[in-house]
């Protein structure tokens, strides 16, 4: 659902507050696979190569600093991975960062709330539901609608 967000917002500045950077996937089933199929951990790889993004940031949580297994924990080390993956004129479209802090709300555009069921425990999606509710967001995918 990303993709199409992007595809509404064509080459602008994206501010990915995440656990994952999403630019490429280097585990699991998708190694030896298709690098440019889209998929949920390559959808910002995949949009800058295309021009649909034109500067990418990820920023990670502050709370990585305390958990040695999460991606951006050692922020130099995810940088150095990057740096292996993507050169020239897009790594300088490229930054990491890791911080609590929010954008001004006056420099938003557009958010896109992605609910991750897969990696986010059902607990929190009442709050991600009312966050959704606050925006009035517009409904790209239904909410998966979990009981716990």
């Amino acid at each position: 659902h990303a993709w199409s967000w992007l595809e509404r917002y064509p080459g602008r500045a994206v501010l990915n507050i995440d656990s994952h950077h999403d630019l490429y996937s280097g585990s699991g089933p998708y190694i030896g696979g298709d690098p440019g199929k889209l998929r949920p951990g390559n959808w910002a790889g995949l949009g800058l190569r295309c021009g649909l993004i034109g500067r990418y940031t990820v920023q990670y949580p502050g709370w990585h600093t305390e958990l040695a297994v999460a991606e951006g924990f050692d922020l130099a080390r995810t940088e150095a991975e990057v740096q292996a993956a993507f050169t020239g004129a897009l790594l300088s479209r490229l930054h990491l960062t890791r911080s609590d802090a929010w954008p001004p709300p006056a420099d938003i555009e557009a958010v896109l709330l992605i609910q991750s069921p897969a990696w986010s425990s059902p607990a929190h999606d009442p709050a991600f539901l009312a966050l959704a509710q606050v925006l009035n967001a517009e409904v790209l995918s239904a909410p998966y609608q979990r009981r716990w």
